[in-house]
């Protein structure tokens, strides 16, 4: 077993999936556990919706959570991708502890070269990163072919229909 299960922080707690993590301090705990209900039952529901064979992608995927999440949940395959080369080294780690390595395959790309065509795609986070966010959006509206998961983060202090604020409030 590699040591950085034990040694490093790392972003989600994977207990749920069946290896428990060590979570950094701070907003990660909160933000997982706010969030990581909602996203696993849609998740699964895109999952159902491609009926025969879901092959999706997870955008900004940082330790590859959702990735791991949606094989347990029966996707056939998964590509995820992120800019953090730690993160990545993270995922592949802890995808190949969980027995997913031969259904994941994780890149360092940024998620506007994202290239193909996928089933279902999950896009848990990163939008707030972005400067110009419909245009990825406007992207993945013809890479994805039956259904897209996205969570960001917004604030009900601002009420203009328009209204986007980068990065996400009280961030530098």
């Amino acid at each position: 077993m590699d040591c950085r299960l034990v040694t490093e922080e790392w972003y989600h707690d994977f207990a749920i999936l069946g290896l428990k993590t060590r979570q950094r301090p701070g907003i990660y705990a909160p933000n997982q556990r706010c969030k990581q209900e909602q996203l696993f039952r849609y998740i699964s529901e895109a999952i159902r919706f491609c009926e025969n064979k879901a092959n999706g992608v997870e955008l900004f995927c940082a330790d590859g959570f959702y990735a791991n999440y949606a094989i347990q949940a029966g996707a056939d395959r998964m590509y995820g991708v992120d800019l953090d080369k730690n993160e990545l080294e993270h995922a592949r780690l802890i995808t190949g502890l969980l027995g997913n390595a031969e259904k994941i395959v994780f890149e360092q790309l940024d998620v506007h070269d994202l290239q193909g065509t996928y089933d279902f795609g999950i896009c848990a986070g990163g939008l707030y990163h972005l400067l110009d966010p419909e245009v990825l959006l406007g992207k993945l509206a013809r890479q994805i072919r039956v259904a897209l998961v996205i969570q960001t983060v917004y604030s009900l202090a601002r009420g203009e229909r328009d209204y986007f604020e980068t990065p996400a409030p009280g961030w530098s």
